[in-house]
């Protein structure tokens, strides 16, 4: 895959050696960035994120009334990827086209095992790492939805379910950093405490239902030592952990 999505691509982390590398490199380029954009990163499956990403634009008719240069003209391309951007922002933030929280379970139906796969997802991190991760540097406040909005099958969260998630998570101090095909990563800039991690729980099985699965033991005691927050968005997203047996 070529490692550029568009003007705000800024770098391409190759193979990082482990996730804690990927969370390293992207701070130390956010370091660079300073105060002039927020840099988010690709996960799991770029090519595949890509090519719904392009789908979800289309189906929410995110771009609706801007035209594509025909021309290859460098700097009308990066005017159109700016107004696509906005205009995204925009949609996403339409309070009549936004989810509420208390609705989100409505949209999916997920399984015990998909409880055991987010905390073996959380526990080893590294099941999101791809040849290469692409990092974009948005515009402060734009969010990383507004440039890669996904979602785009039946059994996924479509934007608008994971902007609301999103927001939601922005309660414990978590800020969305990442999206790849199936995952998403959400960072705090420290570790949470214990009331914040029962918070997060709360919210999650809200999210995911099956509140009486052990998994959820299992997963709030990685929460509770990491600064991070790995989700699935797609009905399988729990394929990312089927080869870790029984790690």
């Amino acid at each position: 895959m070529s490692a550029r999505i568009d003007h705000f691509t800024v770098a391409a982390f190759e193979r990082p050696a482990s996730f804690a590398a990927l969370v390293e490199q992207v701070a130390r380029l956010q370091a660079e960035q300073g105060t002039d954009g927020e840099v988010f990163v690709t996960l799991d499956d770029p090519d595949q994120c890509l090519y719904t990403r392009s789908h979800a634009v289309d189906a929410h008719g995110f771009d609706a009334g801007l035209d594509y240069p025909s021309d290859g003209d460098p700097a009308a391309l990066a005017a159109y990827e700016s107004a696509a951007l906005h205009a995204t922002a925009a949609a996403l933030a339409d309070p009549a086209r936004a989810f509420a929280w208390a609705d989100l379970p409505e949209e999916w139906l997920w399984e015990a095992d998909d409880i055991e796969a987010l905390a073996a997802m959380n526990a080893h991190p590294e099941v999101v790492l791809d040849a290469v991760h692409i990092a974009q540097c948005l515009p402060s406040g734009m969010g990383l939805l507004a440039n890669l909005p996904n979602g785009y099958f039946s059994g996924d969260w479509t934007p608008f379910a994971t902007h609301a998630v999103a927001e939601r998570l922005r309660r414990q101090g978590y800020t969305l950093r990442g999206i790849g095909a199936r995952c998403l990563w959400f960072a705090r800039t420290t570790t949470p405490s214990p009331s914040e991690t029962d918070a997060t729980i709360s919210d999650l099985q809200h999210l995911y239902g099956n509140a009486d699965s052990p998994a959820w033991a299992a997963l709030h005691l990685t929460l509770a030592t990491r600064p991070h927050l790995l989700l699935g968005y797609t009905e399988d997203f729990a394929e990312l952990t089927s080869d870790l047996g029984d790690a």
